[in-house]
């Protein structure tokens, strides 16, 4: 499992309902929003593939995100695919985050040391990680 990463957010993706991302993105990818000279905010969704409002959210501010710098981690694309959490095969993508500072082996430990790589070198004015609450989901 390896981090895409894209300059922008092209429209045609934008567009995409969360369960539909996975036709157009090969796995968990960075979209890559930033300005010269300012800072960006960095937001996390879609760790949880059920959990859709962050992606939704993204959607609506894309624009905005990008006029302000911003790094924008769309995380388990497969698993919003299929509607779950996460697949039977994966790790809980909320988790892989502690494992890759500890050096734990596994594609997903990778990943997340991969991000938190390129997000450390941007140093961010503020991280966001943005999950559905725990009922009734989408909100």
């Amino acid at each position: 499992m390896r981090l895409n990463t894209l300059r922008g957010l092209p429209a045609a993706i934008a567009a995409m309902p969360a369960p539909r991302l996975a036709e157009a993105l090969p796995g968990p990818t960075l979209f890559d929003l930033r300005r010269e000279g300012r800072a960006p905010l960095f937001v996390s969704v879609l760790l949880h593939g059920n959990e859709i409002s962050g992606w939704d959210a993204v959607r609506q501010l894309g624009e905005e995100l990008a006029a302000r710098s911003a790094l924008v981690l769309v995380g388990n694309v497969t698993a919003a695919q299929a509607g779950v959490r996460t697949l039977p095969s994966q790790p809980d993508f909320n988790r892989i985050w502690a494992a890759s500072a500890e050096g734990v082996p596994g594609a997903e430990a990778a990943l997340a040391a991969e991000v938190m790589r390129v997000v450390s070198a941007s140093k961010p004015q503020l991280a966001v990680d943005i999950h559905n609450n725990t009922g009734r989901n989408p909100p």
